[in-house]
């Protein structure tokens, strides 16, 4: 008897695709480990809950990544944030097209 990895649903090729943009939606770009020639490379990480930060021009807040760890972070206010105000991260300054392949 062979068991389906997905539980007997189709998958093809648009479902991974779909998938795939799902996860990159998702995922936020932080320093990885350093080279041997002291360049830091980013990594896609997926970051429950910080993910529903908004981007915003006006942040008020902002993503801390400890130095010595590249799983370690944090969401550190920029400004007092009152109740039920979203929280507002900037993505940086990055092409429409990095946005639309990277966050969707």
């Amino acid at each position: 008897m062979q068991i389906s990895p997905f539980d007997g649903q189709e998958v093809d090729a648009s479902s991974l695709g779909w998938a795939m943009s799902a996860v990159s939606s998702r995922a936020f770009k932080l320093h990885g480990n350093k080279q041997s020639n002291g360049v830091n490379f980013d990594i896609p990480m997926m970051l429950p809950l910080i993910d529903m930060c908004n981007n915003s021009f006006n942040p008020n807040a902002r993503i801390v990544q400890e130095q010595e760890s590249s799983t370690k972070m944090w969401v550190v206010a920029e400004k007092a944030i009152k109740e039920d105000d979203p929280l507002l991260l900037w993505y940086g300054c990055l092409s429409n097209d990095l946005f639309l392949l990277d966050y969707g």
